[in-house]
Formats: structure tokens, sequence, C-alpha cells
């Protein structure tokens, strides 16, 4: 997933010390709240630019604080049932039975490890970012018409568990980039802006009723293209949300020059355009924004048909 501020050419990266992952874990729970906040910012959209105590915890809208409710109820249940050993942050991936085959243009990586398949959307498995592991009832039983309209087993149910991949070398070439690309004002540190963005794919995951990233592996090998795009128009959203959500906890791009009045009123007219309550509905109604095709209008149609039990079962509130 790209964010939509480019980096500098020229740039020449500072040293960035290997620090132990325990750190890295720290670095990010120690801003947890201002990811909360910047969360909150990004659902307000113009409001968050003109009442700021809008976005402090508990106060405006409650339909807000109810959906980072539930993403943290979905995080707390991930956590509780993996033992506290791995948790919701995975910081190795389980190895593959078999070796993993991608195809040159492939966004997406599927593997199965020990009789689970893990699904994650870089190119390889070692990728920061995030992913979810299937379980239960065995994805290959479900047929997928040349229509893509899908069939399967009377009450048929898949249990689905989400995590964030942060290997240690992913994440320390992660915040050298991040370095490059972003001033740090609130010093929070160069490894949460990643994790801002593989977040935000969680908590589409948490608010989807019809997850874009499971709907891509059940798609992939009948219509590959058709997986391809879902992914495609899911990354575009969510990237515009990570990318609004970095610049509230206080990531300044490098493209842009500090403490410019001009070039910073701009930067929240486009927050203010491309965020917004109605963007988190946007990515609960996945129907409206990926369904681009009459092979993904048959497959969405019969994929809300599927039980899909999310851990912790729970279910986004949506706005009437």
């Amino acid at each position: 997933m790209e964010l939509d501020e480019p980096s500098i050419d020229g740039l020449t990266p500072s040293s960035v010390p290997a620090a132990p992952f325990t750190e890295v874990l720290s670095e990010i729970e120690n801003a947890r709240f201002a990811v909360a906040v910047a969360f909150k910012k990004v659902m307000l959209g113009t409001q968050a630019i003109l009442q700021p105590e809008l976005a402090e915890l508990g106060i405006g809208p409650p339909e807000i604080d109810n959906v980072l409710e539930t993403a943290k109820a979905v995080e707390a249940k991930v956590c509780g049932t993996s033992g506290r050993n791995s948790t919701f942050y995975m910081r190795d991936l389980p190895p593959a039975d078999e070796p993993v085959r991608l195809e040159a243009e492939s966004r997406l990586v599927s593997y199965i490890s020990k009789g689970v398949r893990y699904l994650l959307p870089g190119k390889t498995s070692g990728n920061v970012g995030f992913g979810v592991a299937v379980l239960g009832d065995d994805p290959r039983a479900i047929q997928v018409s040349e229509s893509g309209r899908m069939s399967y087993p009377f009450m048929m149910s898949l249990g689905v568990t989400p995590f964030i991949a942060m290997p240690p070398d992913g994440m320390l070439a992660a915040a050298r980039e991040n370095e490059q690309r972003y001033h740090d004002k609130a010093g929070h540190g160069f490894n949460l802006p990643t994790f801002v963005r593989a977040y935000t794919d969680f908590l589409a995951f948490a608010l989807q009723t019809t997850p874009a990233a499971l709907g891509a592996l059940l798609l992939y090998e009948r219509h590959p293209r058709a997986a391809e795009e879902l992914l495609i128009e899911h990354d575009k959203l969510t990237a515009k949300i990570s990318s609004a959500a970095n610049y509230f906890v206080g990531y300044e791009s490098t493209g842009t020059r500090p403490n410019a009045a001009q070039r910073r009123s701009l930067r929240d007219s486009v927050i203010s355009q491309s965020c917004g309550l109605s963007m988190i509905e946007a990515v609960v109604d996945w129907r409206n924004q990926c369904c681009k095709s009459s092979v993904l209008g048959e497959f969405a149609e019969s994929y809300r048909e599927l039980r899909v039990d999310k851990t912790g079962d729970v279910l986004a509130r949506r706005k009437p």
C-alpha cells in the first residue's frame, strides 16, 4: 500500500539503530492513545479541524467512539485467544508447508501452514503488514463459477483471525524509509507510520461485513484479475485513511516545507475532502466500493450468504 506523499529524492537517510522487537512494540504501545485520537480525527473530517476538542475520546458523536471500541474488542479477543505468545502482533510468520509460488505481478501472498491458510497483501511473507489466518472449513470446498457465483456446503462457516506481521528486519527497513518520508513532529518514532498503515487495514477488517482481504483469497484461484482489482480498490481507500491518520498523529511529509502556512492550508483542505465518517461507512459497505464488475457483483451477492466468524464475533454498528 502506498501513501499519497512521495519521498524526496536525494535525501540521505540517517542511521537507524537496530532495536529489539520488544522496543518496537514499546514504541508503538506508548503512542496507542495518540493513534486512537488520530483515527477519531479521520472520522470527524472537517470537524476535527474546526473543533479539535471533539477528537478527545469520550467526546463528540458516540458512533465514532463505537467504531474504535469495535476494533479494540476484536484486537483484545485476538490477544486473549493466542495465550499472549504471538498475540495480535506476529513477529515471525509460520513456515509454509510447500514453497510459496507467486506470479510476477501478484499483490497477494497466500499459503498454508499446518492446516491454516495465511493471507497477506505483500510480495513476500516476511513483509510488515496486515494479514488474516483462515481456520475451520477448507476454503477449497467453495466453488466459484465462471460468472463469479459461489456455491458451498450448507451452513459452511470460516473462522478468520486477523494479525499484523511485524518481523524485526522488516520494521527496521520500514523505519529507515519512514525517516526519509516524514518529519516526526510529535516524537513518536519512525516505526509508528508503518504500524498505522497496517492498523488501518485491520480497522477495515473489523468493520467490514465482507472483508476485502478475505474476498480476494476466495476469488484468487478462479478470478485472479478480479481479486487484484478488489485489493487495488481496497488499498486506495485505506491508503487515504492511513495517510490522514499519520498526519494527525504528528508526521509531516518531507515533501511539504514545515511551517509553510499556504501549503499547510492546502493539506488541511485535502484531508477534509478525503476522510470523515462517510469514508468509514464506505469501508463498512464493501460492496459499494469494490464491486465494479459483473464477476465481483455476483461474487458479493453469494459471499454475503457465507458465514464468516471473525475473532470476537464483533459486528460494527452502522450509522442509519
